[in-house]
């Protein structure tokens, strides 16, 4: 294959790759703030006794409002979204204190990206994800629906690392 034939190909399946990325997740682009060697941090992990954490996001409520995680410890949280709109979890900072091994999406758009590095997450009408992550940086981390008015009508919460 030509040289620039090869370099097109690349080009255009990074772009393929970052539409079907958007459908589901932001990812950042500066990895400096976040946890480094995220893959390296989960691979040894017992995914099946890591603790479940579920968080409804339905009618402008997140449910619960607070979660405490403790760091080094593995953790699958579920998102549901059971509303007939679009919400999302948004919090860089809290992403940025976390492993994350992988984002799964669960409904007719599903997908999974590996170990991603999360700005937000946005769950169709009536889709269900799962973010497994092991805790690493302590701190008190707000976080919120980023729809249109959806936090200021109370999607909003906090979660700590301890």
């Amino acid at each position: 294959m030509p040289k620039r034939s090869l370099i097109a190909f690349v080009i255009l399946s990074f772009a393929l790759a970052a539409c079907a990325v958007a459908k589901h997740a932001t990812l950042a682009g500066n990895y400096a703030a976040y946890v480094p060697d995220p893959k390296g941090r989960t691979a040894s992990v017992d995914w099946t006794k890591a603790e479940a954490i579920h968080i409804e996001l339905s009618n402008y409520e997140m449910t619960p409002q607070q979660r405490v995680f403790k760091t080094g410890k593995a953790y699958v949280l579920t998102l549901r979204n059971d509303d007939t709109i679009t919400h999302s979890l948004k919090s860089i900072p809290f992403f940025q204190s976390i492993a994350v091994r992988d984002l799964i999406v669960y409904g007719k758009d599903g997908e999974v990206i590996a170990t991603p590095r999360l700005e937000k997450v946005t769950l169709k009408a009536e889709t269900n994800a799962e973010i497994k992550f092991v805790a690493v940086r302590t701190g008190a981390f707000d976080v919120y629906c980023d729809q249109p008015l959806h936090a200021t009508r109370g999607m909003t919460g906090n979660f700590v690392i301890e």
